[in-house]
């Protein structure tokens, strides 16, 4: 469950750290993006679960439920702009895949990023202290799936993820994470690229989203951890 397991040298180094933690805490939006997080081989296996191993459940939300899943068919015949979010969660294996390596990587890999050893390759990159790993998702995004403009504050949360793992991805596809600030104003873009971690910390009136997926992406499912620091 250690960070030598899952990220690659590089940033395992501690004058990338520093580097880190300087960005986040420069930058006002206060986010910072990391290219090439995972070691290859553990990105393609997370992959391989993503493609091939996880059993989907898609969701739907209506502004101003918290969240809260409905059925499709009510989604369907709401408005468009009365429309949170749509995207497919993984809740567990698909049939004859459960001792499958993707599977049993996306196993580990969430176990790792609820432990402290990995928790505290955060804590360094953060500069924050971070006590708790909690509501750690796996989402895949289809084209005509998004998720409208909102906030992640409350709930203790310090610190967001989001890694990206899709197997290629294009700016023209859409997916991007677009960040605004507390004038609505879009002040950060983020393409979802293959093994990309976005690190960012949540802060009242600066809300996100994640742009629809084009439907140009006939083959290509954006593919990407979500999980929250307290």
């Amino acid at each position: 469950m250690t960070p030598e397991r899952w990220i690659a040298p590089h940033w395992l180094q501690p004058e990338s750290l520093a580097g880190l933690r300087a960005a986040l805490h420069a930058s006002p939006m206060r986010a910072v993006v990391v290219d090439d997080f995972l070691l290859p081989d553990r990105a393609a296996l997370l992959l391989d679960c993503f493609e091939r191993c996880g059993a989907y459940r898609t969701g739907h939300a209506l502004n101003g439920t918290d969240g809260k899943r409905i059925e499709a068919a009510v989604w369907e015949a709401a408005p468009e702009a009365d429309r949170f979010y749509r995207y497919r969660e993984i809740i567990g294996p698909t049939p004859g895949n459960e001792m499958a390596p993707g599977f049993l990587g996306h196993l580990r890999f969430n176990t790792a990023l609820r432990h402290a050893p990995m928790r505290a390759w955060f804590t360094e990159a953060a500069g924050l202290e971070l006590t708790e790993t909690v509501n750690s998702y796996a989402k895949a995004y289809e084209p005509g799936d998004f998720l409208r403009k909102h906030s992640d504050v409350g709930k203790g949360r310090k610190l967001c993820l989001v890694l990206y793992l899709s197997r290629e991805w294009r700016s023209e596809w859409g997916g991007a994470f677009e960040m605004y600030d507390p004038s609505g104003a879009t002040v950060l873009t983020v393409d979802p690229m293959p093994n990309r971690l976005l690190l960012f910390i949540p802060r009242p009136k600066w809300d996100h989203a994640v742009a629809p997926i084009d439907y140009g992406a006939t083959t290509i499912r954006r593919y990407n951890y979500t999980s929250w620091f307290i």
